[in-house]
């Protein structure tokens, strides 16, 4: 071979060494940058997953605290309202309770009839001693107790002409509340009942109360106290100078003052009533909001009524946002000439016009006339 020959070819065997090392520096090349975006690529997604297990944790640990709050939250609702007694029994039927329709005369105006029984045991069905219709008015922040007369006559299905407080011995309350409905074209759906031992320890849970009484009253509440057993836990109504005084009553001393009858009538007996019972919502709307809690557990302890925990809740505005006005009415008006007290078949009855009064006891309700 020719010297020419053996250096051209020693100079193509330099050009393919490199082209052969730029192919492998540039391969290299090309893999350490793919091998750096493959690390970033992968760092990028282990820091994102790290992130979202982050979140992760975050979000559990929240709902944990949330449900824990909720929890904390439901049983300390059922703590304070677990004694509800709700009568699951009553109906929710407008027509077998009376109701012309089954919508309500105003949805503003909610009204409940109020029995306090003569029984000692709870759950027994006696007479109402006495009945009323609470009113509860959420526009114009009002409660109205409107006070019906025991002894009124009136249409009682099933037991024709008879005694207003004998419909809760006869078919409970469902009966009651339907007897008040038809003779006084109400809109009733809801009760409330206790007796009177349950009363008096409503009025021991506020601490009492301050009533005018006179001698002649504390006399016949001392007879009471002295005759009747589930009462007569507490000592006498102390005696006083003068023919009246303020005294601060527990509550089978207040039960008492307001059980009297024989000492006058039963209108008077109403008035005491309504006494005992206006003095008591003012003590409720005087509570400090912390006190509110225990009163009410105690108090739900103590009746029986057709409503729930959602019926109860949704008094609250009225009883909490600003003191509501108190309004009271009695049925019948003894002053009216044409109300007749008297015997009636050997039983004694007030007898009056029902659709008269029915139309007074509306015009109280919802025209404030």
């Amino acid at each position: 071979m020719s010297q020419k020959n053996i250096y051209s070819s020693s100079k193509n065997n330099r050009r393919n060494n490199q082209d052969n090392f730029r192919s492998i520096y540039n391969q290299a090349k090309k893999d350490h940058s793919v091998n750096k975006l493959h690390y970033k690529n992968n760092n990028k997604r282990y820091k994102y997953r790290n992130k979202r297990s982050i979140w992760i944790k975050v979000i559990i640990i929240i709902l944990v605290l949330v449900l824990l709050l909720v929890g904390g939250a439901v049983s300390a609702f059922f703590y304070y309202f677990g004694g509800l007694n709700t009568d699951k029994n009553f109906t929710q039927n407008p027509q077998d309770l009376g109701l012309v329709t089954s919508s309500k005369i105003n949805n503003d105006v909610t009204n409940i009839a109020l029995f306090g029984l003569d029984t000692r045991e709870r759950g027994a069905r006696g007479r109402s001693d006495t009945t009323m219709i609470a009113t509860f008015d959420g526009v114009h922040k009002e409660i109205k107790v409107t006070s019906i007369l025991r002894d009124s006559r009136v249409e009682i299905e099933g037991h024709g002409k008879d005694k207003l407080c004998h419909a809760y011995a006869y078919g409970g309350p469902e009966l009651a509340v339907k007897t008040l409905n038809k003779n006084y074209n109400m809109d009733i759906m809801e009760y409330v009942s206790v007796n009177f031992t349950q009363m008096a320890h409503i009025i021991d849970a506020v601490g009492g109360l301050d009533i005018e009484i006179t001698k002649e009253e504390r006399v016949a509440a001392n007879g009471l106290i002295a005759s009747t057993p589930e009462l007569s836990y507490s000592e006498e109504i102390p005696a006083f100078s003068g023919k009246s005084a303020t005294l601060h009553l527990n509550g089978s001393q207040a039960v008492s003052y307001a059980r009297i009858r024989k000492i006058d009538n039963e209108t008077k007996r109403a008035g005491r009533q309504q006494i005992v019972l206006q003095l008591l919502l003012n003590k409720v709307m005087d509570m400090n909001v912390t006190q509110y809690p225990d009163f009410i557990k105690t108090m739900l302890s103590y009746m029986d009524t057709s409503l729930n925990y959602q019926d109860i809740l949704g008094f609250i505005p009225v009883l909490m946002f600003g003191k509501p006005t108190l309004k009271t009415y009695k049925i019948p008006d003894e002053n009216d000439p044409n109300v007749k007290g008297g015997m009636v078949n050997g039983v004694w009855y007030w007898v009056y016009d029902l659709k008269v009064y029915a139309n007074k006891l509306y015009n109280f309700i919802y025209n404030e006339e």
